[in-house]
């Protein structure tokens, strides 16, 4: 049996913007999800670390990371449908 094919997704949400980024492991993706958020602030002049304050002063994990496996059954409301 092959091991199953994981993809990982990165998402910060902010009151305005839903920001995403998928990589083949966390760190890719978190990684990939620091270059949109740096993209964002250079197209808004925010400082390159904006979002890294509010994830500090939070108190919340505002950067979530979850795994997928390609190719599996779908999911329903974020667990998998029994076939």
């Amino acid at each position: 049996m092959t091991k199953p094919t994981l993809i990982y997704k990165a998402e910060y949400t902010t009151q305005r913007y839903r920001f995403e980024a998928i990589g083949s492991s966390t760190e890719e993706a978190h990684d990939a999800l620091v270059q949109a958020l740096e993209a964002h602030a250079r197209d808004y002049g925010l400082k390159p670390n904006w979002w890294s304050i509010l994830i500090q002063t939070s108190g919340e994990d505002l950067l979530q990371i979850a795994a997928f496996e390609l190719n599996a059954i779908g999911l329903r409301n974020n667990q998998t449908v029994n076939a």
